[in-house]
């Protein structure tokens, strides 16, 4: 007997109609495809990492169109408070002062998902108890090129305010960018281009 992959299955049954799918289908997958896909025997703390996905995770991502860059597993042996919020720089500065905030508790084992496209944001996390996200609309330049950054190692999460994610963009397709590897360099890529998006976690006391 044929054993069909993931993706085989989903384009058997019309890939036109998840594609159709909107941003919440990040969520709806996590808790089933992504939980899954990291060592639950990791160290017991406090932490926020890049999440490994598995084959399958990694294939419905890419037929969703998702950035699987912005998947974070989280632990935390306590109730915590967090908020995510993106700021928004045009040439420099922020032109807009409402800047969209996700705010929620986690606990124990999860997933903490951002996505976006073409002005469509989503962020929230997943667990085993179910999922919470907001969307919104952000600004949507009109950009010919782009770089996405995500954080790329483990951070404690304790009370303070953690850069995770951003976006660069430009008008012309030429981008100069240091990444988020420090505050200095993610302040080079907001004068240095057009358009940056900033995603921030807060974890409040």
């Amino acid at each position: 007997m044929e054993v069909l992959s993931l993706k085989d299955k989903i384009k058997t049954k019309g890939v036109k109609k998840i594609l159709s799918v909107g941003l919440a289908a990040v969520f709806l997958f996590s808790a089933g495809f992504l939980t899954s896909c990291n060592d639950t025997g990791a160290a017991q703390g406090f932490y926020l990492e890049p999440a490994e996905l598995s084959r399958d995770a990694g294939d419905l991502m890419d037929i969703l169109n998702k950035k699987k860059e912005w998947v974070y597993r989280y632990e935390a042996q306590e109730e915590l408070e967090i908020s995510l919020m993106v700021s928004y720089y045009e040439n420099g500065v922020t032109p807009i002062s409402h800047v969209p905030t996700y705010q929620g508790k986690i606990m124990g084992n999860g997933l903490l998902v951002i996505d976006y496209d073409q002005g469509d944001l989503l962020m929230g996390t997943s667990s085993e108890d179910g999922h919470q996200s907001i969307r919104t609309t952000t600004v949507n330049p009109e950009a010919q090129g782009s770089v996405t950054h995500s954080l790329d190692h483990r951070i404690e999460l304790e009370p303070g305010s953690y850069t995770i994610g951003s976006i660069v963009m430009s008008k012309d397709g030429s981008i100069e960018s240091r990444g988020i590897s420090d505050e200095d360099a993610i302040r080079r890529d907001i004068e240095a281009n057009d358009y940056v998006l900033v995603v921030t976690l807060e974890v409040h006391p």
